[in-house]
């Protein structure tokens, strides 16, 4: 498990002096190098036609491209599949714009 000192892990919300700024300027600094290394693992997994098929294959299957309540007559199952869109729709929150822009273009066909 990665340790919240080096930047790896840490919760935006965790507890800290928000007056101290040398606290509050270690935290950004942690939080903003978490935010590149996010962007390089993605960057790195989208840099081949295999990584961008199964991102585009993923978001399919997570009802992405489409809201999942006309899908099922049974609100159990809608609820379901609601709760794999919102996932879905949170892996879209992460990827950069040009980055969507291409697993749209290529929609899945590399």
């Amino acid at each position: 498990m990665a340790d919240l000192e080096d930047g790896a892990a840490g919760a935006p919300d965790e507890d800290i002096d928000q007056g101290n700024k040398d606290e509050t300027d270690k935290r950004n600094r942690r939080l903003g190098r978490r935010d590149a290394d996010k962007r390089r693992a993605f960057e790195a997994f989208v840099s081949t036609v295999a990584g961008r098929n199964w991102a585009f294959d993923f978001l399919t299957a997570a009802h992405c491209f489409h809201t999942s309540f006309p899908l099922s007559d049974n609100p159990y199952r809608a609820a379901f599949q609601e709760g794999e869109r919102n996932m879905g729709l949170k892996m879209t929150s992460e990827i950069p714009a040009e980055y969507m822009v291409l697993l749209l273009k290529e929609r899945g066909n590399g």
